[in-house]
């Protein structure tokens, strides 16, 4: 996991990557979206999103052998070039 925090602290971006063996997606972010009080969740192409608090969306997927989680809180300029900028290997 990594974790970046906007120097005005207004916006934080954290980056999950785990074994996606024996999980399921869909429940994952469903759990997920139910622990953090999210909204319904939504699907396009097997990536899987939900919003929650007042300006938070987190989204899940499964590439290869990886799960992947990006929760997103708030706003910066600079974090659409952040999220841009990520490389998964």
């Amino acid at each position: 996991m990594v974790g970046f925090v906007s120097p005005d602290r207004e916006a934080i971006v954290t980056v999950t990557v785990a074994s996606a063996q024996d999980v399921d997606p869909a429940a994952f972010a469903a759990e997920m979206a139910q622990g953090l009080g999210g909204s319904d969740i939504m699907e396009e192409d097997g990536v899987y999103s939900f919003a929650f608090g007042d300006n938070g969306v987190t989204v899940v997927h499964v590439a290869g052998t990886d799960l992947r989680v990006i929760s997103i809180i708030g706003g910066h300029p600079a974090l659409e070039g952040l999220i841009d900028s990520i490389e998964w290997r």
